[in-house]
């Protein structure tokens, strides 16, 4: 019998944030919490991965609450920022558009096309899990010739129409991403060389895979004069 396959999910910053936040008295923030916490406890019916931009961003912030969320994520392997990654941002970055303070969002949706992952969880509805962003965003990636991943947040699916909650958390990690990309002038091309020294240095695993294609690529690449 051939083994189950599980389905592979990239999880973004806001995840393990909300994962290991300290309980809300807030009734939207504590749900998203509340909810990240059940998710969390079926992750082992995926198979999981992050990067090095979301162990950078995990870092950034209070070192107590850092800890906790590298902590949730120890022993996840990072997935490489190629430089298919950094041409999949870029193109993302100009043509759904995305403005230039969200180059790291660009890249997060990259990272996990281009290595064919499944789903793309988080809590970003504002640059990542946008229904209004989403077609464009898939046509990007197929354009590219990369299968997009389903992009949700812990609740499976956003509601139509959802807009990004500003809570302590979400804010956390957008002033942490922006910081950070600021650093470099919002270079993608700067970006992804740190993150790759970080990656070379990290002492984490550092993993490449195979993106999947569109159907119609997929059909063009085997009908072509080249592949007869």
């Amino acid at each position: 019998m051939m083994p189950v396959m599980k389905p592979r999910v990239y999880l973004e910053t806001t995840v393990p944030s909300y994962l290991t936040a300290w309980p809300s008295r807030d009734l939207v923030r504590a749900a998203h919490q509340q909810i990240t916490c059940e998710w969390w406890e079926r992750r082992n019916d995926y198979e999981l991965f992050v990067s090095q931009l979301v162990i950078r961003e995990c870092q950034a912030g209070d070192q107590v609450a850092a800890a906790a969320r590298l902590a949730a994520l120890a022993g996840l392997p990072l997935l490489e920022h190629s430089e298919v990654v950094e041409t999949l941002a870029q193109a993302l970055r100009n043509r759904v558009p995305l403005p230039e303070r969200a180059i790291a969002d660009a890249l997060h949706i990259a990272t996990a096309a281009a290595h064919g992952m499944d789903y793309l969880l988080t809590w970003n509805c504002t640059h990542i899990a946008n229904v209004t962003l989403r077609g464009r965003i898939e046509a990007v990636c197929r354009d590219i010739g990369y299968e997009p991943p389903a992009i949700c947040t812990p609740e499976e699916y956003p509601l139509e129409g959802t807009t990004m909650i500003e809570d302590d958390v979400m804010c956390a990690v957008r002033t942490a991403r922006e910081e950070y990309c600021r650093q470099f002038g919002y270079d993608l091309g700067a970006i992804v060389r740190d993150l790759q020294e970080q990656e070379r240095s990290g002492g984490r695993r550092v993993v490449r895979l195979p993106p999947r294609r569109p159907e119609a690529t997929s059909r063009n690449v085997a009908e072509s004069p080249a592949s007869r």
